[in-house]
């Protein structure tokens, strides 16, 4: 999970981490396997849902709808769930 207090709450700065996360994880060993095989496809894919997907769901924040099918919802629930 991403501590946004550690990143002095800094949008901007969130969106930049994302892909260094992504990295980190690809790292360890802990992406999807379709991830994991192709390091450039998934922090190209981090990077374009860090500034799409990502980026409007921080900023809809409460005003997201809150159905657990809803794309933004299940798309940030997937990026923040650590993989064993």
């Amino acid at each position: 999970m991403i501590n946004f207090e550690n990143l002095g709450g800094d949008l901007q700065g969130a969106l930049c981490y994302l892909p260094s996360y992504t990295a980190t994880a690809h790292f360890h060993g802990k992406l999807p396997p379709d991830l994991q095989a192709d390091r450039a496809k998934a922090i190209a894919e981090s990077r374009a849902f860090a500034q799409g997907d990502y980026a409007l769901a921080l900023l809809k924040g409460a005003a997201l709808p809150r159905r657990a099918t809803h794309p933004h919802r299940r798309k940030t629930r997937a990026a923040h769930r650590p993989r064993q």
